[in-house]
């Protein structure tokens, strides 16, 4: 995740991981309460919203949600997101089993 990050132009790059736990409490706050504990991580890109997802099985759900979210414009409060933000789903790679 790194990699996509430094390439990404982050409008706040965190040291720690890719975004502040404050813009994770935001986009999770916008989503349906049974959603928010898939949410691993977000990108925040100039007009587009990454959120990766914990598994597969909830990336499409979700993707869902936060278009109907962003479609309400409940992100304009993150930093470099317009009235109709880009929604990207993407799954959190696992660990390679040993």
């Amino acid at each position: 995740m790194q990699r996509i990050s430094l390439r990404a132009g982050i409008v706040q790059p965190v040291a720690a991981g890719i975004a502040s736990a404050s813009h994770i409490d935001v986009v999770r706050a916008r989503l349906p309460e049974e959603l928010r504990a898939h949410v691993v991580n977000c990108l925040i890109r100039p007009g587009e919203v990454v959120i990766f997802a914990a598994a597969a099985a909830w990336a499409t759900r979700l993707r869902l949600a936060a278009c109907e979210a962003a479609a309400a414009g409940a992100f304009t409060e993150l930093p470099g997101i317009t009235a109709q933000p880009r929604i990207t789903v993407r799954i959190t790679p696992q660990r390679a089993m040993r």
